[in-house]
């Protein structure tokens, strides 16, 4: 009997795991859809885009620079892929009337090399910079 006890054991503890880990796996993935028409206005285009979180913390900033003075409004950009780097959560500053540009942009870390669970296996610091143009993405 003790023996019956020990595999029943052993399949509730290998079914809780799975479950656990397919809970972890979800929260790592995330799908955007897009949907769209054809010029012609008869095809609907719809894309499927998945995309893996980067899980690994993010190194400590290599410098701190505060956002220059004069900014008619400053908001945090949420972490995410944009052309193909992971970019952490950072701040961003936007301007009128400068020469440097519209936007400040808080420095970070980003990574452009991640496994599908994840992992970061590549950081490239991006100082602290002006743009042109604010980008929404």
């Amino acid at each position: 009997m003790k023996h019956f006890h020990f595999i029943l054991s052993v399949f509730f503890i290998s079914l809780f795991s799975l479950f656990c880990i397919n809970a972890q796996a979800l929260d790592k993935e995330t799908t955007t859809t897009t949907t769209s028409i054809s010029p012609e206005g008869n095809t609907v285009i719809k894309e499927v885009k998945k995309t893996t979180r980067v899980v690994t913390p993010v190194p400590t900033a290599k410098e701190v620079i505060a956002a220059p003075q004069g900014s008619i409004s400053c908001f945090r950009v949420e972490e995410g892929w944009f052309n193909d780097i992971w970019v952490p959560t950072h701040q961003v500053c936007q301007y009128e009337n400068t020469s440097e540009g519209e936007i400040w942009v808080e420095g970070y870390w980003g990574c452009n090399k991640a496994t599908p669970a994840g992992v970061c296996t590549n950081w490239e610091w991006k100082a602290g910079h002006w743009e042109k143009k604010l980008v929404v993405y």
